[in-house]
């Protein structure tokens, strides 16, 4: 009975020690050697889309190293602090050599990690088209004559779309890798259809839709879908509902019937919400004398926040209703709004007359609109 449970002891270490094996191979390992490197130079792995500095270190005999934790594949660069160059890598956690000579750290050779080789063949195809791109754009802003700014318009033209027809071919060669939602997260900016964004990022298999740039195409599709939700309700009648204040008691929206009535979705918690707040009790107080008032409606899922909310940001002249349930209000599902703030302006007829008015864009369209 010992023997067996002394066995069973053994598997079940044997299985754990595994699992840890496993685990380390879920961070990420630098090791480089630089041959002529000084002793004295510091070496910094920074994080560059984030800008964030991840360590610090200093060479031994030419060699060093890095290690920690990505949230999946991302742009790094190593910088030196007595040397220019910076050396650029895209990886995720996964085991990386870099060896050269101090004296040509251009030539670096980095082995190891597929998706940094698809990057280098990334910058390989397309580094030279987008500093041509860069310099004709800073012409263009600079360029005062206007026959020369439409040469401009037409040359740049033409470059944005080989950029994308070239784009379209490494993705369809690369359709597996986080490279390809990199390189079209840099050209979206080219597609004015997201359509056309979606289109192709529907095309990269499920190891290419990953990392912050994969999560960006996403997030800008979802917000571009939303913009699209909303301005559908544009001229069109504002959808009836009833909700509960913070008193119990019912407001209802067909009782603003006969008012402009701004119909503002916020929370507490929301901190874009909070920073637009006094541009909407701006509006308010400018506006009130003219037909005009607000209806608040609030995602939040606590009453004291929303409440403390109100009195901290001087929201009480107007009427506030929500049902505390979260992203899953209902007056929110009704009017597809999924994020916020978000706003419908309501004329007297009760038609929805602009969508999304925030800042100064707001108190233009009340000013020019109202009587």
């Amino acid at each position: 009975m010992v023997k067996k449970l002394l066995f069973f002891i053994g598997l079940f270490l044997i299985f754990q020690l595994n699992i840890l094996a496993q685990d380390s191979t879920k961070r990420f390992i630098i090791n480089v050697s630089i041959a002529g490197i000084p002793n004295n130079t510091e070496v910094y792995l920074v994080n560059a889309a984030e800008g964030k500095l991840i360590g610090t270190t200093y060479p031994k005999n030419g060699k060093f190293g890095f290690t920690g934790l990505s949230k999946g594949p991302d742009l790094y660069n190593l910088r030196f602090n007595n040397a220019p160059q910076i050396i650029t890598l895209f990886f995720d956690n996964e085991e990386i050599s870099i060896s050269g000579n101090w004296y040509n750290l251009s030539a670096l050779q980095v082995r190891g990690s597929k998706t940094n080789d698809d990057f280098k063949d990334f910058t390989s195809k397309f580094n030279s088209f987008f500093e041509n791109l860069a310099g004709l754009e800073q012409s263009y802003n600079k360029e005062k004559n206007i026959r020369a700014r439409d040469s401009l318009v037409e040359i740049i033209s033409f470059i944005r779309t080989s950029i994308v027809q070239d784009m379209d071919q490494f993705i369809k060669e690369k359709i597996n890798s986080p490279i390809s939602s990199f390189g079209l997260y840099v050209i979206s900016r080219f597609l004015v259809d997201p359509n056309e964004v979606a289109k192709r990022y529907n095309s990269l298999g499920a190891s290419a839709k990953v990392g912050i740039y994969a999560q960006a195409i996403e997030q800008d599709l979802a917000n571009k879908t939303q913009q699209t939700a909303t301005q559908s309700f544009l001229e069109k009648p504002a959808p009836l509902f009833e909700q509960k204040d913070f008193n119990g008691k019912t407001i209802s929206l067909a009782s603003y019937r006969g008012q402009y009535v701004l119909l503002d979705f916020w929370a507490s918690w929301c901190g874009p919400c909070r920073v637009e707040n006094p541009n909407v009790v701006k509006a308010y107080n400018m506006f009130k004398n003219k037909n005009f008032t607000i209806l608040s409606v609030s995602l939040d899922s606590k009453k004291e926040n929303w409440q403390q909310a109100i009195e901290n940001d001087k929201l009480s002249n107007w009427a506030h209703v929500s049902d505390l349930q979260f992203w899953s209000n209902e007056v929110a599902k009704l009017y597809n709004v999924n994020k916020i703030p978000q706003n419908f302006l309501i004329d007297p007829t009760g038609k929805i007359i602009a969508v999304d008015l925030r800042g100064e864009d707001l108190i233009r369209f009340l000013d020019a609109t109202l009587p």
